[in-house]
């Protein structure tokens, strides 16, 4: 059929994916994706444009790879940039493996910045940089992945929140204005459009106890999503659940499954950990794949 005379718009509202509305329209799916870049002028985006409103609770951001059959999403977190004991050197492989991979994007998860002051647990007098030059690096080590759009958005941890307290000032939104990339200052809901498919992926940077992943699940209580990202608890790690959603013509319960995983982080065992006998933790991220021909997520730690 020819592309005026399909609404493939609404066919892809009512189906829920280009696959299911090609079926429904008799054509195939890549005919039905070019008549849907005809009826479009040309474009496939599937993602709203939406203004940010200026009393969110939590913000909703939304990242466009619907040209992708797949994508690979990175949370790095607890970088703690300025710490003795912060793993440049693995922190820098990790960014130079993210600038030369295809298909992929990152979430930096809060305490980027080890940001160590007089008072706080961290010890001003262990730390290799200021506040200042700390972020100055930070922003300059990142500045590649900016550019190639692969940034997906910041926010800060506790350890920047020293900071914001002390001087209402915030580094890592400073390090987001200046690289032009999202901030967003507790939580934010990100919907992936990943080819055919949209996933709604929950971030928070977390509390308490830095040892424990025992609150992983706790971002389901605020908000219903497919994978769910904590930071904190320096441990990479994840779990999973079913809950039961009822389909969109209302006529059963399907399961869905939830993802939970915590962003790693980049510091070694220090000296405040090891004199509470905390265990050391693998560095490094998880590694989160997101299928844009079917609803498939995958973490591998």
């Amino acid at each position: 059929p020819a592309a005026s005379s399909v609404d493939v718009e609404a066919l892809r509202r009512e189906y829920g994916s280009i696959d299911a509305a090609a079926r429904a329209a008799g054509v195939p799916r890549d005919r039905f994706r070019e008549m849907y870049r005809q009826q479009r002028g040309g474009h496939l985006s599937l993602v709203p444009d939406l203004s940010p409103s200026f009393l969110e609770e939590i913000p909703v951001i939304h990242r466009d790879y619907t040209g992708q059959a797949q994508h690979h999403l990175y949370a790095l977190g607890d970088v703690h940039k300025g710490a003795k004991m912060h793993d440049r050197e693995r922190w820098r492989q990790w960014l130079d493996y993210l600038a030369g991979t295809q298909d992929v994007s990152l979430l930096l998860n809060g305490d980027l910045l080890n940001a160590a002051i007089i008072g706080a647990k961290s010890d001003v007098y262990d730390e290799t940089m200021s506040v200042g030059d700390a972020k100055r690096e930070l922003t300059e080590e990142v500045r590649p992945l900016a550019e190639q759009g692969k940034i997906d958005g910041a926010n800060p941890g506790n350890h920047e929140d020293r900071i914001t307290r002390a001087v209402g000032d915030c580094p890592v939104k400073d390090l987001c204005w200046v690289l032009d990339i999202p901030y967003f200052e507790s939580a934010a809901l990100f919907v992936y459009h990943v080819g055919d498919v949209a996933y709604k992926v929950f971030v928070r940077h977390g509390t308490g106890n830095g040892q424990s992943l025992a609150g992983l699940e706790k971002g389901a209580n605020v908000v219903d999503a497919d994978l769910y990202i904590t930071g904190h608890t320096h441990k990479v790690g994840v779990t999973a659940n079913d809950v039961f959603v009822l389909t969109d013509d209302g006529s059963r319960l399907e399961r869905r499954h939830r993802y939970f995983t915590s962003s790693g982080s980049f510091l070694a065992l220090e000296r405040y950990a090891a004199q509470r006998g905390y265990a050391p933790t693998r560095l490094g991220a998880p590694r989160i794949f997101l299928d844009g021909t079917r609803r498939d997520v995958r973490v591998s730690v």
